[in-house]
């Protein structure tokens, strides 16, 4: 299942705020992936300024949208014709 964006789908949901965003929006959309057995993918933005190595340190929003999630993959600044990406798991 794909949500294309967070903060469109989670209209009313301060994601700057981890008491709201992840009860009202992380934690049921990862008991719905649970239930369903299916993978969820959701698209979010990076800040303006995004000047950090890491990609999940550019996120837009409350750090609990990256702590939460199982895997990052990440899109970087287009250099040439070519995009920097980068994969992140938080999975032990």
């Amino acid at each position: 299942m794909f949500i294309d964006t967070l903060t469109t789908s989670a209209k009313g949901i301060d994601t700057n705020d981890a008491k709201e965003i992840k009860p009202l929006v992380l934690d049921p959309i990862k008991r719905l992936s649970l239930k369903l057995k299916c993978g969820m993918v959701f698209i979010h933005h990076n800040t303006k300024g995004g000047q950090n190595a890491r990609g999940a340190m550019n996120m837009s929003g409350s750090g609990q949208i990256h702590a939460w999630a199982d895997w990052g993959l990440y899109f970087h600044e287009r250099i040439g014709n070519k995009i920097k990406v980068e994969i992140e798991s938080n999975r032990g």
